[in-house]
């Protein structure tokens, strides 16, 4: 049948494949503290993100009421995530607190050129715990509730689905959740005289009395199929994203502290959380800077690292949050060639410079990065 004038397809339309996307929940079931639960992924399309919700109910008794809320509460929950392909390759290891309040990419919406309105857009880390502001209700019961997503498309790019992963041809795919217990909820604020501020010592209180009802997890997962053209050629992911992470103790003031990266892949993103008895905070690390031998990419003090997030992202991390970014520049999008080619064998490394240390100071790094699968 002839097409109308006017209606011939394009060069473009005739070699494009179209996709269509799919999202399902994989998982709904109970959880307990101090677990591990695993879930096998479908291995059908190309997987877009991973959803992990969780839910529960934390009962507050009177003897207890000058404990704390976390400020990572409830993401602390999940001390770590991980994804696992063909029961060894390690895509994701990182701790919920990442996925759940550092990814400024996840939390950034999308930016149309179009729409100038748009341009301003910021939105909140999904967090939906709703925490007393001075001291605990005695004998109160008080539900929460988190979200936290694990990208494998490259959430913010050009083209997000560069990096999906294409889970077709793998065996095995496993979603490993381990799970905490109340300490990973509260902390005492006994030893100190603001409440909520940081404890003064690493003792928790016996939290026996407090009681945790674990409610459900969901894990949900969005995928794409793609479909083959006229010529019978399939769109093909060109890298695959591999989150690791790893905490070093900062026992002194010090600057250069350094922390080895990875090397042989590209670079996207450094994620730094400095904590000081399990609460993350400001006031730690007072410069960044990512070096490979002699080349400096990376050279900002924290206070102009923190506006300059804010500048691109419209969107401040919480205190003791920080990312350091390669590819975002402020632009609407992020291309995947602006990734720091950290391929061959030099020594690369993060230096921090920091203003406290003693054996309660920690710093969480954590590193996205992208392995490229065909000549990239």
């Amino acid at each position: 049948m002839m097409r109308p004038k006017g209606m011939q397809p394009t060069p473009c339309q005739q070699q494009q494949a179209g996709q269509q996307r799919v999202k399902r929940e994989v998982f709904n079931g109970a959880w307990a503290a101090n677990s591990v639960v695993t879930v096998q992924m479908p291995r059908n399309y190309d997987a877009e993100t991973i959803y992990v919700t969780i839910t529960g109910t934390v009962n507050y008794p009177a003897a207890l009421v000058a404990a704390c809320v976390r400020n990572d509460c409830p993401f602390g929950l999940f001390s770590r995530v991980e994804l696992i392909a063909e029961g060894r390759q390690t895509l994701f290891s990182v701790p919920g607190y990442v996925l759940g309040m550092s990814n400024v990419r996840r939390h950034r919406r999308a930016v149309y050129r179009e729409r100038v309105e748009t341009y301003n857009s910021q939105q909140s880390y999904p967090l939906a715990y709703v925490s007393p502001t001075s001291a605990m209700t005695i004998s109160s019961s008080q539900t929460f509730s988190g979200t936290l997503a694990i990208d494998l498309q490259n959430i913010a790019g050009v083209r997000p689905k560069d990096t999906n992963l294409r889970t077709g041809g793998l065996q095995t795919l496993d979603l490993k959740l381990t799970i905490a217990d109340l300490p990973s909820l509260f902390y005492s604020a006994a030893s100190s005289v603001t409440p909520f501020a940081v404890p003064l010592t690493t003792s928790l209180p016996a939290l026996t009395n407090y009681t945790m009802t674990p409610g459900t997890l969901i894990v949900g997962l969005s995928e794409l199929q793609e479909m083959r053209n006229a010529d019978g050629r399939i769109s093909t992911p060109t890298f695959v994203q591999r989150w690791s992470h790893a905490d070093y103790n900062i026992t002194a003031v010090q600057n250069d502290f350094p922390m080895l990266l990875p090397t042989d892949n590209f670079i996207g993103a450094v994620f730094l959380t400095t904590k000081q008895t399990g609460e993350s905070i400001n006031g730690i690390a007072t410069r960044f800077k990512l070096q490979r031998g002699v080349d400096v990419r990376y050279n900002l003090t924290s206070v102009l690292q923190q506006s300059l997030g804010n500048t691109d992202y419209d969107w401040s991390l919480p205190p003791g949050h920080f990312m350091l970014d390669l590819m975002g520049s402020g632009a609407p999008s992020l291309k995947i060639a602006d990734a720091w080619n950290a391929q061959g064998g030099a020594d690369t490394r993060c230096f921090i410079d920091t203003a406290v240390g003693n054996a309660n100071v920690n710093v969480g790094l954590t590193v996205v990065e992208y392995l490229p699968l065909r000549g990239a």
